[in-house]
């Protein structure tokens, strides 16, 4: 926090004392670096979360039901996706991807949360992971196209390229942004 902290205030030094520099490109930067930071620390947080079994099993819902959602909204958009999503944010993705993703991230809650019954013994319902896999699933979603509009405004393909084929860290990590805090409140309110 305090690295974020003293970064923002010598960005609004620099305006003040640079002409130059607009308020606006200050706004910029600044978003770059809360968007991601803030949200991040939600991970932090779940990872040093006292009971460490409820960390790990957000920070395992977290991951997971990111890669389920890109895995099948990726396959179910190839295989059924004509109509388009939102072509002005995003012109690949499509109806039918979301939908596939949505229903596979279900899917794939549903089975982590009879593992974590069954294995952990945890008296957790399956309703919850039957709303979790639909809110999560829809919110990285809007988590990828939130990183898309950010890239079609900068006119960039990808926000790296330290995975090949894949952009950088940013790019696989855009929907956990999204899931990782609805994971953190939905357990803090209904689950702990």
């Amino acid at each position: 926090m305090l690295i974020l902290i003293f970064c923002i205030m010598i960005s609004l030094i620099a305006t003040i004392t640079f002409k130059g520099i607009g308020l606006i490109n200050v706004f910029k930067t600044m978003m770059t670096l809360i968007y991601p930071q803030l949200f991040f620390a939600v991970l932090f947080v779940m990872s040093v979360y006292p009971d460490e079994r409820i960390g790990r099993m957000m920070i395992v819902l977290t991951s997971a039901m990111a890669v389920a959602t890109d895995t099948f909204a990726y396959f179910s958009g190839a295989l059924f996706g004509k109509r388009k999503l939102i072509p002005s944010v995003s012109p690949k993705k499509t109806v039918a991807g979301a939908s596939g993703g949505v229903a596979g991230t279900v899917a794939v809650s549903i089975l982590i949360g009879l593992f974590l019954q069954d294995a952990m013994k945890t008296a957790i319902g399956l309703c919850h992971f039957i709303i979790l896999g639909v809110v999560l699933s829809v919110l990285a979603q809007f988590g990828d196209l939130a990183a898309s509009m950010f890239k079609r405004h900068f006119n960039v393909k990808d926000f790296g390229n330290i995975i090949p084929g894949h952009g950088g860290i940013m790019d696989r990590m855009d929907s956990v942004l999204f899931i990782c805090p609805a994971v953190y409140a939905y357990f803090m309110v209904f689950i702990v």
